[in-house]
């Protein structure tokens, strides 16, 4: 008769061969069976959490560690799924649950360590890793999540010695690639810098799109259509959409730019663009295609005397402009538009949004006027 435990192993088989599915059949058949398994919940949270079911993986956790309080493998794991769901302070708690029974579990250090960074908790995030790393020298995870942490810490030059060694440990890991162009970047490097930032649309989740048919290779352009698509958040389309009129410019080619749908009312006048097209829907036909963010090197935008000096690409409706004149004059003194809040789900974001409270001795300020300028997020 097969005992539960064999069938939980072959549920792990299953999980590591890619059948999910049935792995998870597995485990729940063992739960059903047996309730009180912490093994059975806990494997059955790892399929949920490798399955995207964040918020369930969290409740199979749970259940075994209410089961085995000591179980500090489902303490961590736990700790995973509550950090991606951007609940940080509760994934340290769990961290520090796996601790409490396991002090020298590296890989607990480390992702609480992750989720201090994330949390603001810079130096104590820090502290974390460095644990790990007196422990295992050579864990590249820890030495990855160290180096993050310098760079906003604004140790630069430490953060770029530890990426272009952990890049050549294993130079065919895209996220360690990225990491490191943003800090040649950040120097103004740029010819190495936008080489290493095209490793970026081979890193899960980063939200580089992609499209079917030719990727622009820097090949000629003269009598052919490009499609420039606009990638991650809406700033990067108003900051690479001015690279449209270089484009234009530099080949004899009609440009196409498919934007975000908030934008088109705001880039429809930008030089250099024949076309509009809303990124998501049905594009039109076009030879070649690329990322708004690859276009720089492309352009010869290899330096900081390279970029752009062209005056103002975008231009307000003379109409709007009218409008909110008159709509703000009754409020007179000097006026300050303010936003304050992006999207709480970047795991960066605590490190450029500030709470409103922070406004207030401005607000507090004789003459001073502010105005708000928030949308979505923290209205």
């Amino acid at each position: 008769m097969t005992t539960f435990a064999e069938i939980l192993d072959q549920g792990w088989r299953l999980h590591q061969a890619g059948d999910l599915a049935a792995a998870e059949k597995a485990y729940r058949q063992v739960i059903a069976a047996e309730p009180a398994s912490a093994n059975a919940w806990c494997y059955l949270g790892i399929a949920l959490f490798d399955t995207q079911r964040l918020p369930e993986s969290v409740g199979a956790y749970q259940r075994a560690v209410a089961i085995q309080p000591g179980f500090a493998i489902a303490w961590n794991n736990l700790g995973n799924s509550l950090r991606h769901l951007h609940h940080n302070k509760e994934a340290i708690a769990a961290y520090d649950a796996a601790l409490r029974h396991n002090a020298t579990y590296v890989n607990a250090l480390v992702n609480r360590g992750t989720a201090l960074i994330s949390d603001g908790q810079l130096q104590a995030g820090v502290d974390s890793v460095q644990r790990a790393l007196a422990l295992a020298p050579d864990d590249q995870e820890a030495r990855k999540v160290l180096a993050t942490a310098k760079l906003w810490l604004g140790q630069i030059d430490e953060a770029e010695r530890e990426y272009l060694e952990l890049v050549t440990l294993k130079p065919d890991d895209a996220e360690r690639h990225k990491n490191l162009s943003m800090i040649l970047l950040l120097r103004g490097d740029f010819e190495q810098g936008w080489r290493e930032y095209s490793w970026r649309q081979k890193v899960d989740g980063f939200g580089t799109p992609s499209l079917p048919g030719p990727q622009w290779d820097g090949a000629s352009l003269s009598g052919r259509t490009i499609l420039l698509l606009a990638e991650q958040g809406l700033g990067d389309t108003i900051q690479f959409i001015r690279y449209a009129q270089l484009l234009k410019a530099k080949y004899d080619c009609r440009v196409i730019a498919a934007v975000q749908k908030p934008l088109l009312r705001l880039l429809r006048d930008v030089a250099g663009v024949d076309e509009w097209a809303i990124r998501g829907e049905a594009l039109p036909a076009h030879d070649v295609w690329a990322p708004m963010l690859s276009l720089p090197p492309f352009l010869g935008q290899l330096g900081v005397a390279d970029l752009p000096k062209a005056a103002a690409y975008l231009q307000a409706d003379e109409k709007l402009v009218e409008k909110w004149r008159e709509k703000l004059a009754p409020l007179g003194g000097f006026r300050i538009g303010i936003a304050w809040q992006g999207n709480p789900g970047m795991d960066t974001d605590r490190f450029r949004s500030i709470p409103l409270k922070e406004f207030l001795p401005l607000s507090k300020i004789s003459g001073i006027k502010l105005i708000s300028l928030q949308r979505g997020f923290g209205t």
